[in-house]
């Protein structure tokens, strides 16, 4: 709040991309939603970061068509930027959305696309992708492929807290 109070705005954004991830683990929305009003709209256009978070809270109340059209900005502006964890996060959002509106066609190109840039990913990245693969099994009723990567989300051993729900999420899938 205070670097939004002195205008220095990439000192915000820097903030913002630190605080964020622990604040929407925390379910933290709307402190979320405050901080990006904040900014001026021609910084929060600009952003890859601003869009992908109004995604995140958008998605969360509801407004699937909003936070899929911010996921979409929020990859191009990561692109341009040069923003490769950015823009693997926000086509991993767009892929998540599209999972749960069982979109299948638009979905599989956008899938393919994520698979191939993993490499590079991070295990939050992984355990985004794997659990979407997960919806995408239930989906199709393949009990054995829900588990497979179930247990796969499991076997990532990262301490972030984006991960920590990842696991407690295969968890509760595994067992229910």
């Amino acid at each position: 709040p205070h670097l939004v109070g002195s205008r220095s705005w990439p000192e915000a954004l820097e903030a913002f991309a630190e605080s964020f991830p622990a604040m929407g683990a925390a379910g933290r929305y709307d402190a979320i939603e405050r901080w990006l009003g904040a900014l001026p709209p021609d910084v929060a256009a600009a952003s890859g970061l601003v869009n992908l978070w109004r995604g995140q809270a958008l998605a969360r109340r509801g407004e699937a068509e909003a936070a899929l059209a911010c996921y979409e900005t929020a990859q191009a502006r990561c692109e341009a930027a040069g923003d490769a964890a950015g823009a693997l996060t926000a086509l991993l959002r767009r892929c998540t959305a599209l999972a749960y509106d069982q979109a299948g066609a638009a979905l599989a190109p956008l899938m393919a696309r994520a698979e191939a840039l993993l490499p590079a990913g991070s295990d939050v990245d992984r355990a985004d992708w794997l659990l979407i693969k997960v919806l995408l099994a239930d989906q199709a009723g393949d009990a054995a492929a829900v588990r497979a990567y179930n247990t796969q989300v499991l076997a990532l051993d990262d301490p972030r807290a984006e991960v920590a729900t990842a696991r407690w999420i295969a968890r509760i899938n595994l067992h229910t």
